[in-house]
């Protein structure tokens, strides 16, 4: 179905996406301060009448007000069977694709651009996996206190992972809504001013961390499906644990931004997953968020990407190019380590989240409004 975005101004419909005519003239609307309507249409479709009318009160910062379905049905073209129309106070953010943005909650729980962000972190994965599969499985690294390393007690990997994180939290990384530390008790704070990213997420979110989980089975199923041979290379331990690092904070990354799937998907079927949550039906939870079909495609996609990437293009159509990592090991360690992980960070933050809004709740009488409003944002963006 091809998405049609048109701008209304001045009686006159523009598009500044170019993918709809720009030639429809509606009637003046009755709104006493006009500058700007937002159309969003899908359509047509076929053995179809009517409309569908989403509404909202708040979108990528500026106030909105639902044109109502009579209204609204006297300019709007017979052919647009699904629409939105929104007054707007300026028409500015509609002039570039939404993109998401943590200073902007309703960008990062729309669920378009969370689809998008997870792909882009599936081309992170994959390529910290091929860069570690230049090295041995290197055991030595996650041996505990294999080397004497001063004030530390641990492996090597765990040293170089804590100091990674704690260079990184002086330049607020750990600040970022979608990063999630491995050593959350021992970061440095800041130098720098704070960001305080408005609340997208649960007050809990943050205890909602599996990296303990994430870190063992990386080292002890994903690590020999990748590794270039078995045994230690001594000239590339330090090397070994920079690619190890890189993986394991592109898989956390992954796994926990779960949290905001599933915050997404609560607002978006909330009398749903509140039925789930009150009956603690955690199979119930489990069988609403898996949708196997994404997640064949996932597998689908990331065996292309393993060939795309992982091998020579100068090779790609010889009779036997070798690929750095198998892609088929790559979709097997998604299908059996990723997304039961992310499932798992889905339901442990869906079992907990009535617990919070409804002591919100307690506290201002008009958070279930508020919350029924950003639901209706959601289900348009």
């Amino acid at each position: 179905m091809r998405i049609n975005r048109l701008i209304y101004h001045e009686g006159k419909v523009t598009n500044p996406y170019s993918v709809a005519p720009t030639s429809h003239f509606f009637g003046s609307t009755s709104q006493s301060d006009p500058l700007f309507w937002f159309v969003y249409a899908c359509g047509p479709l076929p053995h179809t009448r009517g409309y569908l009318l989403f509404g909202s009160t708040l979108l990528s910062g500026w106030p909105v007000s639902t044109v109502h379905r009579k209204e609204a049905s006297r300019f709007v073209p017979s052919s647009v069977r699904f629409f939105s129309f929104h007054y707007l106070s300026s028409a500015s953010s509609f002039l570039h694709p939404l993109k998401m943005e943590f200073k902007k909650p309703a960008t990062v729980l729309n669920l378009a651009n969370i689809r998008q962000a997870l792909v882009r972190m599936e081309d992170t994965v994959v390529f910290s996996f091929i860069e570690r599969s230049q090295f041995y499985e290197s055991p030595s690294v996650y041996a505990p206190n294999k080397y004497k390393i001063p004030n530390f007690s641990g492996s090597f990997l765990d040293w170089l992972l804590l100091q990674n994180e704690k260079t990184h939290s002086l330049v607020r990384r750990y600040e970022s809504p979608d990063e999630t530390p491995f050593f959350p008790d021992q970061l440095e704070e800041s130098f720098l001013p704070s960001l305080n990213y408005p609340p997208v997420l649960a007050d809990y979110a943050d205890e909602v961390n599996v990296n303990d989980e994430i870190r063992t089975v990386y080292i002890e199923k994903i690590v020999p499906q990748i590794a270039a041979k078995r045994g230690d290379q001594d000239e590339n331990i330090g090397s070994t644990a920079c690619a190890d690092v890189d993986c394991l904070q592109a898989l956390s990354r992954r796994v926990h931004f779960g949290k905001f799937v599933a915050e997404a998907k609560f607002q978006n079927e909330m009398a749903h997953y509140t039925n789930l949550i009150r009956n603690k039906d955690i199979k119930g939870i489990e069988e609403a968020i898996t949708d196997s079909a994404v997640e064949a495609k996932i597998l689908e996609r990331l065996i292309a990407k393993g060939h795309a990437y992982g091998t020579d293009p100068t090779l790609r159509y010889s009779q036997n190019p070798q690929s750095k990592v198998q892609p088929e090991a790559i979709a097997k360690i998604y299908k059996e380590v990723v997304i039961p992980l992310t499932k798992k960070v889905e339901v442990e933050y869906l079992l907990r989240r009535l617990g919070d809004d409804d002591e919100a709740e307690a506290q201002d009488p008009q958070r279930k409004t508020q919350l029924m409003n950003r639901l209706l944002s959601n289900s348009l963006w």
